[in-house]
């Protein structure tokens, strides 16, 4: 159940792993520390307070250009896990103060509610004995007094409900604020760290690798996946692909960034738009009728399947007695071949099966969603069903060409525009890749751009 305190708290467990950050905000700590003695020691070099030869003087002119750098990411670093330390102290008072009461608010709410129900039962019950109809049996005073000890006995329950309810939710509200304080303490002092450090110039550019390299992998994900999966990937790349649009646009505001990577993360976002737009309008309802269509072709297939098999009729039992024996052994016969010819239908029914889920997935998928609009399995299965007619039976072949099938075939356009978005996501990730990977490559997009 979803429920708000009185000060309008959201009843929830509070995210984040106290350990988790503490180790952190630990990690940050250390690697601040190893920066500021690095930047030291740069910052002897360049002041030539360290004895090094005369000939390195280039050297000098390095670290006095590294040093300023060093100490301000070390300043932003030790002062970001400082504030994470303190936080995670924060966080595990409040989890362990809250997390327990969660429960026994929503029991509090449940009792309530009961509570409630009993009282207005009772008043009830209080007001049919004080009004009674002339065709209503008398009650007794008795039964009045009993009626009326039961109203009292229910409001006390009720007020005692209340009041159990209102000292949980305040108890909560007090410990939920003091995790909210701790918290926009925490994010005030990690603005102040930035602030301090005075570095922050270029927002997010240090993830611009790590979402490139998820980017990659969803690309290659899409290519076995169909359905809400599908969607669900499409999703996940369009977040991705709007985040290094911002991180790119604000590098290039900031002098950072330069046109190509831009632009190309700009057209990154492209290839995710078709897939969530279809996706939008045609719903849930359009996924079950993939997956309905698709299920009615496999019954309809396995049925044909054993329509290529022979099937052996029973002969009536009439006559005499030998008629009726002879009749008995014929369809005794005649049903063990029908069960021979059942078990052969359904294994080549279950190899056909296996045939089309390994041709799928490793052939049909990736080529239909690249190349031929997207994929679904019903237009997989009626192409597999088309090559294999022989063996498939006409009743599959007829529902592989029929209308209801043929509706689920991707439109022209829809081929179209899945070759241009392949071609666009592969070019963006082949960049991104040998940007990482060659340092050739890297020095060449370099002077593209300069």
């Amino acid at each position: 159940m979803t429920l708000r305190s009185p000060e309008n708290n959201l009843l929830r467990r509070l995210e984040g792993n106290p350990g988790d950050v503490r180790r952190y905000g630990q990690d940050l700590v250390d690697a601040g520390a190893v920066m500021r003695r690095t930047a030291t020691q740069l910052k002897r070099i360049s002041e030539g307070t360290r004895q090094i030869a005369e000939s390195v003087d280039a050297v000098r002119e390095v670290a006095g250009e590294t040093y300023p750098d060093l100490e301000k990411a070390a300043t932003r670093y030790e002062r970001t896990g400082a504030v994470l330390k303190t936080y995670a102290v924060e966080l595990d008072t409040a989890q362990t103060g809250i997390h327990p009461l969660i429960p026994q608010i929503e029991d509090a709410h449940r009792d309530l509610a009961t509570a409630r129900t009993e009282e207005a039962d009772a008043d009830r019950l209080v007001r049919d004995h004080r009004y009674e109809m002339p065709w209503e049996d008398d009650v007794s005073d008795s039964q009045k007094q009993a009626a009326l000890d039961a109203q009292t006995s229910a409001e006390t329950a009720r007020e005692n409900a209340e009041s159990r309810l209102a000292s949980l939710w305040g108890t909560f509200d007090r410990k939920f604020s003091t995790w909210s304080d701790a918290y926009d303490d925490a994010v005030d002092g990690i603005e102040d760290a930035f602030d301090a450090a005075d570095n922050n110039d270029a927002w997010g550019e240090d993830l611009l690798p790590v979402l490139g390299w998820i980017a990659v992998g969803l690309a290659v994900v899409a290519i076995f996946v169909t359905g809400p999966i599908a969607l669900a990937i499409a999703a996940i790349g369009a977040v991705i692909a709007l985040v290094m649009v911002a991180i790119n646009v604000l590098k290039y505001a900031k002098g950072r960034g330069n046109w190509l990577d831009l632009t190309l993360s700009i057209i990154g976002v492209i290839p995710f738009a078709r897939p969530l737009i279809t996706g939008a309008r045609g719903g849930i309802a359009a996924l079950r009728g993939v997956s309905a269509t698709f299920s009615a072709g496999r019954g309809i297939m396995r049925a044909s399947v054993r329509s290529t098999f022979p099937r052996f009729g029973y002969a009536p039992m009439s006559g005499g007695p030998f008629s009726r024996l002879a009749g008995l052994g014929n369809n005794a016969w005649a049903g063990t071949r029908n069960a021979y010819y059942a078990v052969r239908s359904g294994m080549r029914s279950s190899a056909l099966l296996s045939r089309f889920s390994m041709r799928d997935f490793f052939i049909d998928r990736p080529v239909m969603n690249l190349w031929r609009g997207g994929h679904n399995p019903v237009t997989s299965f009626s192409n597999f069903l088309l090559r294999n007619g022989s063996r498939v039976g006409d009743d599959a072949v007829a529902w592989a060409n029929s209308a209801e099938v043929a509706s689920f075939a991707p439109s022209q356009f829809a081929q179209t525009a899945s070759v241009f978005e392949s071609s666009v996501t592969w070019i963006v990730n082949s960049d991104f890749m040998a940007t990482q990977n060659s340092e050739r490559y890297s020095g060449w997009r370099a002077s593209l751009v300069s």
